[in-house]
């Protein structure tokens, strides 16, 4: 109710009871109240820079609460928007998270195509224009925002699909183990029963190496029968299947998906390198620390990567600073990657620069 519809209503009553000056205070005083309930509370600012230690693992942040987080399952936590892993990110939607967070590239630098002498000529100083310059004006709609899809690094291990599928028997892989320290070579020998819900018992023929100085194992055979719903974990390392929920396992099977307990599908540190060489060839499997991929999620900064590799010929990662959006419910959130390294130079050491676009 207005204030003058008050003042009226209350004019009306005057024969009855006149409006003294003090009952006039308490009017314009529920006025007040009506209008504070009526109102929104501006959003608080969240903006600034956040250092990320991405070297041991997956650590993830919180763009609204702009702080680190720890959740016990990411996988099904809302309680983070973004992580880091080396140079990796991952954004928690689609197949990597349940918090529904996209992402969209702005790419005001990566589309120019700039020269190697550019690129290493930026810095957080320079390119702090063009990330001040975004605004809410600036937003895409929400269709042109993509969600992270996951990208095995084993995918060439079978030929066809659902029943008349065969085993790649052909295609062998260097792999490192969980612990870091052991290698093994390995191959899908054979399928057999595959559908379309699941490969069916998979054979896999492999040899462990327990350490790069070690020489490789006998080969060694394993069957893994895959459900058509859930998964089944291979211990290389044990040498046969597990149902642990730990993470003291190499490999898992979900239906026709390959993951390795690495990257984007587990904490520990298993790799693969698909090798040209033959299976009975390969002598190690141990090979150049650089050619092994662990599992990513390909979603908007695998598709339009923030740094660059190698610009000084040093093995150095060097950012490109363009600017990401982030969309998490309803809110907006410009980034720029600024940093890989440390005060004192310390590697996987992610600087962050963030702010939410408000309208």
């Amino acid at each position: 109710m207005s204030l003058n519809d008050q003042l009226h209503r209350d004019s009306a009553r005057a024969a009855i009871r006149p409006v003294t000056a003090a009952s006039l205070a308490l009017l314009l005083l529920a006025a007040a109240a009506c209008g504070r309930d009526e109102g929104v509370a501006p959003l608080e600012p969240v903006e600034g820079t956040i250092a990320v230690d991405a070297s041991t693992g997956w650590a993830y942040l919180s763009l609204a609460d702009e702080a680190l987080v720890n959740p016990a399952n990411p996988a099904n936590s809302r309680q983070w928007d973004i992580a880091f892993n080396g140079t990796n990110v991952m954004l928690n939607g689609g197949q990597a998270g349940t918090g529904g967070v996209t992402g969209y590239c702005l790419c005001q630098n990566s589309a120019t195509n700039p020269d190697k002498a550019t690129i290493l000529a930026y810095t957080a100083a320079s390119e702090l224009a063009d990330f001040s310059a975004v605004t809410a004006s600036t937003v895409p709609p929400s269709s042109a925002f993509r969600a992270d899809v996951l990208r095995p690094s084993v995918t060439e291990w079978h030929t066809g699909s659902g029943a008349t599928a065969t085993a790649a028997s052909d295609n062998t892989w260097l792999v490192r183990l969980r612990d870091g320290k052991g290698y093994a070579k390995l191959r899908v020998a054979s399928l057999q029963g595959p559908s379309v819900a699941t490969p069916g018992t998979i054979t896999l023929q492999y040899a462990v190496q327990p350490t790069a100085a070690a020489p490789l194992g006998a080969v060694g055979t394993l069957a893994v029968a895959v459900p058509p719903e859930g998964d089944v974990r291979v211990d290389l390392l044990g040498g046969g299947n597990t149902t642990s929920s730990n993470a003291d396992w190499d490999i898992r099977f979900e239906g026709w998906t390959l993951r390795l307990n690495g990257g984007a599908s587990g904490p520990g540190k298993v790799a693969a390198y698909l090798t040209d060489e033959s299976f009975d060839q390969i002598t190690t499997a141990v090979t150049q620390a650089q050619a092994y991929s662990s599992d990513a999620y390909s979603g908007v900064f695998a598709i339009h990567p923030w740094y660059r590799y190698n610009l000084t010929g040093s093995h150095d990662i060097t950012p490109i600073f363009d600017v990401y959006l982030v969309r998490s419910g309803d809110q907006v959130y410009k980034l720029q990657l600024t940093d890989y390294y440390g005060p004192a130079g310390e590697d996987r050491q992610i600087t962050v620069r963030y702010a939410r676009l408000v309208d």
